[in-house]
């Protein structure tokens, strides 16, 4: 028998519970982030992700609650990149946002946009939950702003 098969037999060099339990604690860690790949990029991902098992309901009031976040976020009126402000969009299964906004707080209501992104963010986290969404897994970062021509915008990295 090849050196390698023997080692893996439970008579010969036997594999210790604690190896055997630290693999299992490790797959099962893994399992909650899935391999499969969703556009996290951008606002059409709301629908997108949607499963055709979920309340159209449930993935109509995300993706109503997104493009109302997003008609709070005016982009224009700011003349440096120090005046642009970021702000995390959405909620991804495995944690943190699906993408990032910038906008101008001088013709934006901070507050309300705020407000909105949270409600949004808890709203799909519970789909996300309920409906076991699944993620790549993959933080992204927030952009840098910049401004052009008085409109704030993610500077390309």
């Amino acid at each position: 028998m090849v050196r390698w098969a023997r080692a893996l037999r439970w008579g010969a060099g036997m594999m210790k519970p604690a190896i055997l339990t630290a693999t299992l604690a490790t797959v099962v860690a893994l399992a909650g982030c899935s391999m499969t790949p969703t556009n996290d990029v951008g606002p059409s991902d709301t629908t997108a992700r949607a499963s055709s098992s979920a309340p159209e309901s449930d993935s109509a009031a995300v993706a109503r609650l997104e493009r109302e976040a997003l008609a709070l976020a005016h982009n224009d009126g700011c003349d440096s990149a120090g005046q642009c402000r970021v702000a995390p969009v959405g909620a991804k299964a495995c944690g943190g946002p699906r993408y990032w906004i910038t906008w101008c707080p001088i013709t934006t209501d901070s507050a309300a946009l705020y407000d909105k992104l949270e409600e949004l963010r808890a709203a799909e986290a519970t789909y996300n939950q309920v409906h076991g969404v699944v993620s790549d897994c993959s933080v992204v970062p927030p952009p840098t702003a910049t401004v052009s021509a008085g409109v704030c915008m993610a500077a390309a990295n």
